[in-house]
């Protein structure tokens, strides 16, 4: 496993914003990882996080300590993305803030800034979320996809050799 190259993967801005995506294959585990990854944060980043209710026809703000991800997979809401901050894992260790973008019930997304504020440890803070949602089902597809500095599933390769320590 090679931390110290994910970092260098990661490190560089060059704009874009790479996509970590979690299919649960099936499974609705959305509102859970949701949930979770709220639980981490310790809060929205920007003022416009809002869902469209199909109901009501309108926007709905997201509030941080809701989880509308609920209203996605009750049929309720459109799909959504939300950006959260102040993000540390279980063990402590501070990411930087990542996006959620809730796509179905069965199926969710991180996104995430590059740039120097990720290192060693913000890697490894990432790879405890990325378990968390794996195991949320035990049918859970993971990619890594958009970071162009990264060459043949390197960030997955890792996050799997770490799992392994």
């Amino acid at each position: 496993m090679n931390i110290e190259r994910i970092t260098k993967i990661l490190e560089f801005d060059d704009g874009s914003l790479p996509d970590i995506n979690f299919d649960f294959n099936g499974e609705e585990c959305v509102s859970n990882a949701y949930l979770y990854i709220q639980n981490l944060s310790s809060q929205l980043v920007g003022s416009n996080a809002y869902y469209w209710s199909k109901s009501k026809q309108s926007e709905i703000p997201i509030l941080f300590g809701e989880n509308p991800a609920l209203r996605h997979i009750e049929g309720e809401a459109e799909s959504f993305h939300v950006l959260f901050g102040g993000i540390k894992s279980n063990s402590g260790k501070k990411v930087p803030d990542l996006g959620v973008y809730v796509l179905s019930s069965d199926y969710i997304s991180l996104d995430y800034k590059m740039g120097k504020c990720w290192n060693n440890e913000a890697v490894i803070g990432l790879f405890e979320i990325m378990a968390e949602f794996e195991s949320l089902s035990k049918n859970t597809s993971i990619s890594h996809e958009g970071n162009i500095f990264e060459q043949e599933g390197e960030l997955i390769s890792a996050y799997t050799s770490w799992k392994k320590i």
